[in-house]
C-alpha cells in the first residue's frame, strides 16, 4: 500500500513540475536559496531628484482674423498663417516641428438693448504648435511670429534634451536613498543588511522629456539680420524625479 502511494505521489509531483514548465510557472522548493522569510524582508522606497535648466521649449501660437464673409475671413487667415510659417522657416524651424493644432470658424454676433442677436461677421483662428526649439531662439521666434501676423501665444512648455541622462542620475540617487533608509532601519532593529532580493522602478514623470525631434534653431546669419528686440522667455529650473522600491534581506549579526 505504501509503495503504491509513493509511486503515485511521484507521478503527481512529476505532473505538477511538467505543467509548471509548460505554463512558464516557476516551482520553488521549500528550502530554495532565494526564498526569503517575511521576517527577513525589508522593503523601502527611495527618491532622487536632479535639477537642470531646460534647453528646449515648445509653444502654441494663434492667428486670428475677423471678416464679414466666411470666404474673405478664411482667405485672410490663410495669408497670415502662410506669413507666420515663412517667418518660422526663416528661423530654420523644420516642418516636423510644426503642427496645426487647431482651426476654428465661428460666427460673430452683436446684440441690441433687447438682447436680439444679429450676425456681425465671422472669426477664423488657426493654432500652430512649434515643438523642440532651443530656448535661445524661442523669444525671437515669438517676436517674428507676431510681426508676421500671429495674435497670441500660449502653452509654453520646457524640456531637457539630455533628459534620459538626467533621469538615470535621479535613479541612482533614488537607489542610494533607499540604501540609506534600509541601513538606518536595519541598525535600529539590531540586524544587518545581507543583500537585495528585489528592486523596482517607480512612477516616471516625463514632463521634461522631449516628445519631438530636436531642432537646432536659427543660424548666426539669420540672427544678425533680425531685430534685437525679442520676447523675454525664462525657462526656470526643471526637477527630474525618480523613485524605486527596494527589498533587502536582513541577517542576524555574526
Amino acid at each position: 500500500m505504501n509503495r503504491y502511494i509513493t509511486k503515485h505521489a511521484r507521478k503527481a509531483t512529476a505532473a505538477v513540475c511538467t505543467a509548471a514548465i509548460l505554463l512558464g510557472t516557476p516551482v520553488l522548493a521549500a528550502n530554495a536559496d532565494d526564498t526569503v522569510k517575511t521576517s527577513d524582508a525589508l522593503e523601502v522606497t527611495g527618491n532622487g531628484t536632479v535639477t537642470a535648466v531646460p534647453d528646449q521649449a515648445s509653444v502654441t501660437i494663434s492667428i486670428q482674423t475677423d471678416g464679414k464673409s466666411v470666404t474673405d475671413t478664411e482667405n485672410e487667415n490663410k495669408e497670415k498663417t502662410d506669413a507666420v510659417l515663412a517667418a518660422l522657416k526663416n528661423l530654420n524651424v523644420e516642418d516636423d516641428n510644426i503642427k496645426t493644432s487647431g482651426y476654428q470658424l465661428y460666427p460673430q454676433y452683436s446684440y441690441d438693448d433687447n438682447g436680439t442677436a444679429a450676425l456681425n461677421g465671422y472669426r477664423v483662428e488657426t493654432s500652430l504648435t512649434i515643438s523642440a526649439q532651443s530656448v535661445d531662439i524661442i523669444g525671437k521666434l515669438l517676436s517674428a511670429a507676431f510681426d508676421a501676423g500671429a495674435n497670441s501665444a500660449s502653452d509654453i512648455s520646457y524640456t531637457c534634451s539630455n533628459y534620459d541622462d538626467l533621469y538615470k542620475e535621479a535613479l541612482k540617487d533614488a537607489v542610494s536613498d533607499a540604501a540609506n533608509k534600509a541601513q538606518a532601519l536595519a541598525e535600529a532593529s539590531g540586524r544587518n543588511l545581507d543583500r537585495i532580493s528585489d528592486i523596482r522602478e517607480g512612477y516616471q514623470d516625463t514632463t521634461f522629456q522631449p516628445q519631438a525631434k530636436y531642432s537646432s534653431g536659427y543660424t548666426e546669419a539669420v540672427t544678425a539680420d533680425m531685430a534685437s528686440s525679442a520676447v523675454s522667455v525664462m525657462p526656470g529650473i526643471a526637477e527630474i524625479d525618480a523613485s524605486v522600491s527596494v527589498t533587502y534581506v536582513l541577517a542576524d549579526p555574526q
